[in-house]
């Protein structure tokens, strides 16, 4: 992320057996790779597994694809990991097989596995983060599209209207004397049910209408799921006031999806990477 990294280890059932957040030391490249190595050492030492014996490693990373291979268009705080082969970069300097999706996208993955997925087969994700976006679940599986970017619910938005991410809600806090450096700083202090959030959730209704009346209207989907690095007592509250355009007719509307929170909340994304490998290895439809 633009100020965090998130490390799950799995073992071949599916268990969870690291789960560790910690704040990113630095957005260059190197230097990020460098604590990513060591995070990795650390967490297979502290519960003695042998390295040899890893099938890869799964990278979830802010931004969409351009359409060549593993190449992101992040936002600004990451120019550094910008239109580069991040797979053959990252396995290079980490020693193992690398598999890089968008964080959203890996975000979705985790869901269907130990969330929103143990109920039911269609969902939309919605992802947010520094920035927004999120990823579609059909019959199990998530939907890439042609250049891999499908579910970036963000571009549904006309330019001007508000951005619902969390970094335009930090700069919200900022100005009305909450004064956080960061996401991570902002995530670990601020209090979800703060009534100053109820103007920002207000200023950005008609974005959240927008994205889940098109949602509804679209794709047609059980749930839609609010995640990502979204707190759970917040996402309640967006859950609460989204309005769907959904206009009656002989005295009933469009049956519509239920929204609500993440089970699994932030641990989705690392989840989700962490599975690359494992469906890469174990599922054809993704060995090409």
């Amino acid at each position: 992320m633009t100020d965090a990294v998130s490390l799950v280890v799995l073992d071949l059932a599916g268990a969870i057996r690291v789960n560790r957040v910690t704040r990113l030391a630095s957005v260059d490249f190197e230097q990020s790779c460098e604590q990513l190595a060591q995070l990795i050492d650390a967490a297979i030492l502290s519960i003695g597994l042998n390295p040899k014996l890893r099938i890869g490693l799964g990278v979830g990373v802010t931004g969409d694809f351009i359409g060549e291979g593993a190449r992101l268009n992040p936002p600004n705080q990451l120019d550094s990991w910008a239109l580069r082969p991040l797979d053959t970069m990252l396995a290079a300097r980490l020693g193992s097989p690398v598999w890089v999706d968008n964080d959203g996208n890996v975000a979705a993955v985790g869901e269907a596995m130990l969330g929103a997925g143990r109920v039911t087969q269609d969902f939309a994700y919605l992802y947010f983060a520094a920035g927004f976006g999120g990823r579609v679940i059909a019959n199990g599986a998530p939907v890439r599209g042609r250049h891999g970017n499908a579910g970036e619910f963000a571009s549904i938005l006309p330019e001007g209207w508000p951005q619902p991410n969390l970094e335009n809600l930090r700069l919200y806090l900022v100005e009305h004397g909450q004064p956080y450096d960061d996401l991570y700083a902002m995530l670990a202090g601020v209090d979800p049910a703060d009534p100053v959030i109820d103007n920002w959730l207000d200023r950005c209704a008609p974005s959240f209408n927008l994205i889940a009346s098109a949602i509804s209207a679209t794709l047609d989907p059980e749930l839609v799921v609010l995640g990502g690095r979204m707190p759970p007592v917040l996402a309640e509250r967006i859950a609460r006031r989204i309005c769907f355009t959904n206009p009656e007719r002989r005295g009933h509307h469009r049956p519509a999806p239920k929204i609500l929170a993440s089970s699994i909340g932030s641990e989705a994304a690392a989840i989700g990477a962490a599975m690359l490998p494992m469906r890469a290895a174990f599922f054809t439809e993704l060995r090409d």
